[in-house]
């Protein structure tokens, strides 16, 4: 019997996509139904991390969540990025999205 080769994982590339939007105001939207507006902080190959991040909901105010919020990429439903003329509250901060 011949025995298979083992596989050995490649390290997994931050998608590029991701790399053009740091440091500027999306909304995450989880693929449990979930949304996050935040600044996309850091890229990492796993996930992203959004700081100033909260919870977005339907009805209700937003959630405040405490220090960097990390959210793996296989979780992300779809992310929108929030653009340079709209402006949002995160964390009680008045910020203006970046065009991207």
């Amino acid at each position: 019997m011949r025995r298979r080769p083992e596989v050995v994982e490649a390290a997994v590339p931050v998608p590029t996509w991701w790399a053009k939007v740091s440091g500027q105001l999306v909304i995450v939207h989880h693929d449990d139904e979930r949304s996050f507006r935040g600044i996309v902080k850091e890229v990492l190959a796993d996930g992203v991390v959004l700081a100033h991040a909260v919870l977005l909901q339907d009805e209700g105010p937003e959630v405040p969540l405490a220090g960097d919020y990390w959210i793996p990429h296989e979780k992300v439903k779809g992310v929108q990025t929030v653009p340079r003329e709209k402006k949002a509250t995160v964390g009680g901060l008045e910020l203006v999205g970046e065009a991207g």
